[in-house]
């Protein structure tokens, strides 16, 4: 019978008008009494021991109300404040690597995480694909359908966890060159290995070369400022290398069906991204780090300094709103 009357209802009978109940009726009732036994019993004039018990019982009224903030009322904050204070602060010297949920890397695209309960959660293994789509705007009308249709089914088929991450990193132009002159030494490979023609192999090279000259122009350009690109990455989370394995190369598959381009990371690349996403603009991870401490990744990803409020926190000088509104809707409509 008690499960089929509702919580509020249960509750009601446990009040004596409005918000009161019987708790802070006793809370009161046992604050009166203490008050005036200790006033009753100074050789004061009976109107003195009158006035002050007076004022006693309206200082205790805050006891019982609600504090709009904290949506408690005043006995509650009290009672948690002295519990806060006597308690025995078992965290608050501990380092904030306690907090980094990843452990160690596994292979060259795997990361390990630390099981969340000691000996009842199996550790979970992290890999991530980078995905880079086109402009959509620059297609007909039907092709712009398929191509949303496909994403969807990407989404719509994944029967298994995945994160969804957009980083607004800064570009770096010396990378991308080095990149592409890559690229022309391939081309060049195809060319000797009869893979493609003269012509194609010119056309390639010089197509290229003119992408390389325009990032040293805007290498030029930009000076000392900051240019950005929005980079997207999906996050894939499995209990075993080759569960996680099947799931990525399924996604894969979906995305590249969908013409969009996408590639595996590395466990140096995920660390990287990982350790970006607090302060996109921060200096990259460098290799030298990452290999030093591949199997402690906590100490590699802790904040130096972490400091949490209500409705923000501070993590290494730099403050985050626990309230942000987000780019992306929460519910996401048809074809979006």
């Amino acid at each position: 019978m008690k499960n089929i009357i509702p919580k509020k209802l249960k509750d009601a009978k446990y009040r004596f008008w409005s918000n009161i109940t019987i708790t802070d009726v006793l809370i009161i009732a046992v604050w009166v009494g203490l008050t005036i036994m200790f006033i009753f019993g100074f050789q004061w004039k009976i109107w003195i021991k009158l006035l002050s018990s007076s004022i006693m019982i309206l200082i205790s009224l805050p006891l019982i109300i609600i504090n709009k903030k904290t949506n408690l009322k005043g006995w509650q904050c009290l009672y948690y404040k002295i519990n806060f204070l006597f308690s025995y602060k078992k965290y608050s010297k501990n380092k904030t690597s306690l907090l980094v949920p990843y452990n160690k890397v596994i292979d060259d695209n795997y990361i390990a995480t630390h099981g969340i309960l000691k000996n009842t959660l199996k550790k979970t293994l992290i890999g991530a694909i980078k995905i880079k789509g086109f402009d959509i705007t620059l297609l007909s009308g039907e092709e712009q359908i398929l191509r949303l249709r496909d994403l969807q089914d990407v989404f719509k088929f994944a029967n298994f966890p995945i994160t969804f991450l957009k980083l607004e990193l800064s570009l770096n132009f010396d990378d991308n060159i080095k990149y592409l002159q890559k690229q022309i030494n391939k081309t060049q490979i195809r060319y000797k290995n009869n893979e493609i023609s003269f012509n194609q192999f010119v056309k390639i090279t010089k197509q290229i070369k003119n992408n390389i000259a325009f990032l040293k122009k805007e290498l030029i350009k930009i000076n000392d400022e900051i240019k950005t690109e929005k980079c997207f990455f999906i996050f894939v989370y499995g209990n075993s290398q080759k569960d996680l394995s099947e799931k990525i190369l399924f996604l894969e598959d979906k995305l590249y069906k969908g013409k969009i381009n996408c590639n595996t990371l590395s466990n140096y690349e995920i660390t990287k991204i990982l350790k970006l996403m607090w302060n996109p603009y921060e200096k990259p991870l460098n290799k030298t780090d990452f290999n030093k401490n591949k199997d402690n990744l906590a100490k590699l990803l802790q904040f130096n300094y972490l400091n949490i409020k209500k409705n923000y926190f501070i993590a290494n000088d730099l403050y985050y709103s626990i309230n942000t509104i987000q780019d992306y809707p929460l519910f996401i409509n048809d074809l979006w």
